[in-house]
């Protein structure tokens, strides 16, 4: 066990023999900090905890006893004020209650059975206490949307919290009760001018950024440089205060012409990246096991790579900063491109009539006519459902390997979430697929190939005061001209020229786990394959054969690896 690994437990197991006793049996893999008759866990960041201690008038410089002490003074709305990656336990008379930060960055999962009780942030500590077995229908959502919800985890009766949620768990009966602090309410900002708007993230930005270099311990700062605007731009911020070094992950820059107008730009140290094929696996297995989730794609592994390189490289811990979450935040993609115009009547009514023209002559794009009406109409069934949620291109394939009927068995519960929010429908699905997607699938599990690396990693784009001020803005505003990330890209406008923010990314190269799959003449990985096909994955009913001979079944063919390697290390051994 690593000292990042909290477990608090009440279970006949006892894995430990050095543990920390508290009330009621319950035991510690980790001290805790006592005062006032509680006793207080932190993992990770908290960045505003000395402007909070100011703010509040408290004396005593240790931020557990900060955190209590915000803890007694404003109960269960302390969730709302805290910034950072991080996961607060406390653990008083009666109650264990559980939070973490506003981005659900921080792993937390718990277990509750009878009088048994098991909380950690590591998987690996779980099977300890448990048999683990794969949650089926979180499987059907990875394969279908390649993410999960907030709440869900690969594994049964294996909890995590949801977006905002707080978990108070009685010490007593073991039951589970969520809370819910009432945040602040988002006020629609009307005509404000797009100059104050684009200073406003500026310095939101930049305050964070300062914020978190100054809390974080770290003898110096590197920058995760893919060469696009989100990262150039930190760079630049970065250097302002000081910080020049920045690393690339081979991935980014497939096309070299991209990354050299920005070196050239920034005047930076810089090194780069490179993974060859062979690499790929080793890499592969080791950040499904850092991570403890099957979200190893091509830019994972690189990323992993990368941060090797860097811990490699400098025998002291350095913060690194990543532009991660700045799709989600400022807008990107077709899908919110095509939500944002979809409140304008004359726009519906356009689309209506093409689609309808098109259709006709065409019967495959009736689907999109269907579309078009059901959101103008704010309603939503599995069709809707289907396009916003599900990825994969081959949803009847994976339904059949997975024996169900629909699309909406697999979501209904996330869609009844959706439907909570006060928003208009086809928002709150892009909101709730960003925040399942995006920040889940990639900040956290950047996150934690960072820390299995000895190094601290943040994501200054993903900032609560920057996201609420964001989402006052209509997605058609965040999307003017049909430009996606429209703010992003003019806030960068102030520090370099234009031809520089819009020049294209080449896509010429091919993906590296294709390669890794159907061209790799690695023994392991070619052993790998091959035992797949055999052993097949549990409850996944494909033909594997057909899966890892046709080349266009690429994408569902590296989650089965994935998923593969996952029952290897947490199921099979894991016992």
């Amino acid at each position: 066990m690593n000292n990042d690994t909290l477990c608090i437990y009440r279970h006949k197991n006892n894995p430990y023999d050095n543990y920390y006793t508290i009330d009621h049996g319950i035991r510690s893999s980790l001290p805790l900090t006592k005062h006032n008759n509680c006793n207080v866990i932190i993992i990770g960041e908290i960045y505003n905890i000395n402007e909070l201690k100011k703010r509040y008038n408290i004396l005593s410089d240790k931020k557990e006893i900060i955190i209590l002490e915000l803890y007694f003074r404003i109960g269960h709305d302390i969730k709302n004020i805290l910034k950072g990656i991080f996961v607060v336990v406390i653990i008083d008379e009666s109650k264990i209650v559980i939070f973490r930060d506003y981005f659900s960055i921080h792993t937390i999962y718990y277990y509750i059975n009878n009088e048994d009780i098991v909380i950690t942030n590591r998987i690996s500590e779980m099977k300890h206490f448990i048999k683990l077995e794969f949650n089926e229908k979180v499987l059907a959502k990875y394969l279908l949307s390649s993410t999960i919800f907030l709440g869900d985890t690969f594994f049964k009766d294996v909890i995590t919290l949801k977006h905002g949620e707080i978990i108070s768990i009685s010490i007593d009966n073991a039951k589970a009760e969520s809370i819910y602090p009432k945040d602040e309410e988002r006020i629609y900002i009307g005509n404000i001018k797009e100059r104050n708007i684009i200073n406003n993230i500026d310095k939101i930005i930049k305050g964070n950024i300062k914020e978190i270099t100054d809390i974080v311990s770290c003898s110096n700062v590197v920058n995760s440089l893919s060469g696009g605007v989100d990262s150039s731009y930190l760079q630049i911020v970065l250097k302002e205060l000081g910080y020049s070094l920045a690393y690339t992950h081979s991935h980014a820059i497939s096309d070299k012409s991209f990354i050299e107008p920005c070196l050239k730009y920034l005047e930076i140290d810089h090194k780069i990246i490179e993974l060859n094929e062979e690499e790929v696996l080793e890499y592969l297995w080791d950040g499904i096991e850092a991570t403890e989730s099957p979200f190893m794609f091509e830019g994972e592994i690189l990323e992993n790579k990368m941060f090797s390189s860097i811990s490699d490289d400098y025998n002291d811990k350095l913060l690194i900063t990543s532009g991660n979450a700045a799709d989600t935040v400022f807008g990107m993609g077709r899908k919110f491109i095509l939500l944002s115009h979809l409140y304008n009547p004359v726009t519906i009514f356009i689309m209506k009539m093409v689609l309808g023209v098109i259709s006709a002559i065409n019967k495959k794009y009736k689907k999109y006519y269907y579309l078009i009406n059901k959101i103008s109409k704010n309603q939503v069934d599995e069709e809707l459902l289907s396009y916003f949620l599900c990825s994969n291109n081959y949803p009847e394939l994976i339904k059949k390997a997975l024996r169900i009927n629909n699309i909406s068995k697999v979501f209904f519960e996330d869609v009844e979430e959706i439907k909570k929010i006060n928003r208009k429908l086809p928002e709150n699905i892009y909101m709730w697929n960003a925040i399942g997607y995006e920040i889940i699938r990639e900040n956290a599990t950047s996150y934690m190939l960072a820390r299995a690396k000895g190094q601290n990693i943040c994501f200054p784009f993903l900032d609560k005061e920057l996201y609420q001020f964001i989402n006052t803005l209509s997605l058609k505003k965040r999307t003017r001209n049909f430009i996606p990330k429209y703010f992003m890209k003019k806030l960068a406008l102030k520090y370099f020229p234009k031809e520089f923010i819009y020049r294209k990314k080449s896509n010429k190269n091919k993906h590296i786990q294709y390669n890794f799959i159907y061209d790799n003449n690695s023994k392991e990985v070619k052993r790998l394959i091959e035992e797949i096909k055999k052993v097949k994955v549990p409850h996944l009913f494909f033909d594997y054969e057909e899966i890892f001979s046709k080349r266009e079944y690429y994408g569902i063919a590296i989650k089965i690896i994935n998923i593969y390697i996952m029952n290897k290390i947490f199921i099979e051994h894991g016992q």
